[in-house]
């Protein structure tokens, strides 16, 4: 029979009571944390910073997301199971864990919303004022006041059962949770088009390290493997890769004396800047440019510059 520790004002507190305290406020606690970021991250999205073309990221998209939908459900459960504790005895909503766990919620979002505040105004002094940042200004402020506001109207209420007022506000909660999640499949694409893209990042890896080692063979033999098993090296373990996905051989081609071409079959096209699944920043060169395929097979022609690679075969040895 599980025990109940009665403290000096009389209050019945069992460990069943105490862990579905808690963990109604950790939950709360690690979701409204998951919430933000993922909407810091459709803000990145949606409006790209010119001067950070790393601020969104599909990583923190999912991690954000894997959060959400892993940790709110519980929240959502616990406070239903405390609800109904409370309409079967009433003297659990002021029990003294919950009164101090209720008034340490609302400590931390009178802060988060002052330091909202504080940091809004020293950014508008500064001159550093922009949509972005406005819009993260205000859901910060949005989370905040809507976590005090529910709190302060539960601490006040004198009914077991919730108030209408405070039920919409759940509500709302719930459906932007529900929207936020479902959005982020349209932002970071679905589980299935992120591996085929993944795999893709790899075999491009792999043209870029076989790119490297064939430059590097031609500087010190003056001249182009006939073919990739030429650049194979016993002392420094190199190995041609060959496709993550099917395992065949990328394939080479010698067209002039110093021009080369790899090539590898993709399962989709590189994606455009400015597309619908990736936000346009612009930037004075990207690799991406240089390795840009569509789906299917795709050659990429290379040209040494003796200039740039030049022969190491007859470069005099330094003397140690």
């Amino acid at each position: 029979m599980e025990k109940t520790i009665v403290d000096e004002h009389g209050e019945g507190v069992s460990p069943r009571d105490t862990f579905l305290q808690l963990w109604s406020m950790v939950s709360l606690y690690v979701s409204a944390g998951a919430f933000l970021a993922l909407m810091f991250q459709y803000i990145n999205y949606f409006f790209p910073d010119i001067t950070n073309r790393y601020a969104f990221s599909d990583d923190a998209v999912r991690w954000s997301t894997a959060l959400l939908i892993a940790i709110f459900p519980t929240h959502l459960y616990v406070m239903h199971r405390l609800y109904r504790d409370y309409i079967a005895n009433s003297k659990k909503r002021v029990t003294k864990l919950r009164r101090w766990l209720m008034y340490f919620t609302l400590f931390a979002a009178a802060i988060m919303f002052i330091v909202d505040v504080a940091v809004l105004v020293f950014t508008f002094l500064n001159g550093g004022l922009s949509v972005p940042f406005l819009l993260k200004v205000a859901v910060v402020a949005v989370v905040a006041i809507g976590v005090f506001w529910y709190y302060i109207r539960d601490l006040k209420q004198t009914s077991a059962h919730l108030h209408r007022g405070t039920q919409a506000v759940l509500g709302v909660a719930v459906l932007a949770v529900a929207l936020a999640v479902i959005g982020a499949f349209f932002v970071s694409g679905s589980p299935f088009e992120t591996r085929y893209r993944k795999i893709d990042i790899q075999r491009v890896e792999h043209l870029q390290t076989v790119q490297f080692q064939i430059i590097s063979y031609w500087q010190y033999k003056d001249r182009l493997p006939q073919n990739l098993d030429e650049l194979r090296d016993d002392i420094s373990g190199f190995v041609p890769p060959t496709d993550p996905e099917t395992g065949a051989a990328y394939e080479y081609e010698i067209r002039e004396p110093r021009t080369f071409a790899l090539c590898g079959t993709f399962s989709r096209e590189t994606l455009a800047e400015g597309s619908a699944t990736k936000p346009f920043v612009a930037e004075p060169y990207s690799m991406e440019e240089h390795w840009r395929h569509s789906a299917g097979r795709t050659c990429f022609e290379r040209v040494i510059d003796p200039d740039r690679y030049p022969s190491l075969r007859n470069a005099p040895l330094k003397k140690i």
